[in-house]
């Protein structure tokens, strides 16, 4: 059995629940200010086209945004691999 990390665990779930939960926000708070989805599907693939893309994602999915900074962060820090040792805690026994 290999190294179990508690950190990694918390960040690989936040990186599964973020982006669910970034869309959903996301898509409320359009429908609330009156825009339909056709609209937000044309301006979300519109921004993906710039070379600013990064900042557009972090402004839509700043869960999304934390979670893949703290998983940065914690691979530079403890040398782990977040998606592998978390995926140890979450998935497996």
């Amino acid at each position: 059995m290999g190294h179990r990390c508690p950190e990694c665990a918390a960040i690989l779930r936040e990186l599964v629940e973020a982006p669910h939960s970034d869309a959903e926000k996301l898509r409320k708070d359009w429908l609330a200010a009156g825009r339909d989805l056709k609209e937000l599907r044309d301006t979300w693939l519109a921004s993906m086209a710039d070379d600013d893309s990064s900042d557009i994602t972090s402004s839509y999915y700043p869960r999304t945004a934390e979670a893949r900074r703290k998983k940065r962060e914690h691979e530079a820090l403890t040398g782990h691999s977040v998606l592998r040792i978390g995926a140890r805690g979450r998935f497996r026994p």
